[in-house]
């Protein structure tokens, strides 16, 4: 999936048939992020310069039935990562990031953060992340006061 999309001349009507080639392969509606050449689709300020309208409100004219079906894949959406963000901890995310790291050689992408890859959501990693981030803030900070005694606050 590293493969980057090729440069595009985009016209009304090649954008038009892009985003119909899209809905009909995929039966669904493109996301924001998936508005880029990499997925067949111009980006989203493409669009907006040769449609003279944003995609959301294309959608709404065009394919009035997939908004609904948006919506509802939506909350589904919600759901799972109120599920997913109780599975993981940030020693199980630790251990997958290692785990694809050894797989590939690198860190992952946020597009790669699937199960398929044996990681979390991109928004679970990124609640964990902070977390972590904020627990070595906090015990650095308290390591700090402890070497130089109390901290007056006003």
């Amino acid at each position: 999936m590293c493969k980057k999309g090729l440069p595009a001349v985009w016209t009304k009507e090649k954008i038009e048939e892009a985003f119909a080639g899209f809905v009909e392969k995929n039966r669904r509606l493109p996301v924001a992020r998936e508005m880029k050449p990499q997925y067949g689709l111009p980006t989203r300020r493409t669009f907006e310069r040769y449609m003279d309208t944003t995609a959301q409100e294309y959608a709404e004219l065009r394919y009035p039935t997939l908004l609904s079906a948006r919506d509802e894949r939506h909350v589904q959406t919600v759901l799972a990562y109120r599920n997913e963000v109780r599975e993981w901890s940030v020693e199980r995310l630790m251990e997958a990031e290692k785990n694809f790291f050894t797989k590939c050689g690198r860190l992952p992408e946020p597009y790669e953060y699937t199960a398929e890859n044996g990681l979390p959501m991109y928004s679970v990693f990124c609640r964990l992340a902070k977390e972590a981030f904020e627990e070595i803030i906090r015990a650095q900070f308290l390591e700090t006061q402890e070497l130089s005694g109390p901290v007056l606050t006003m």
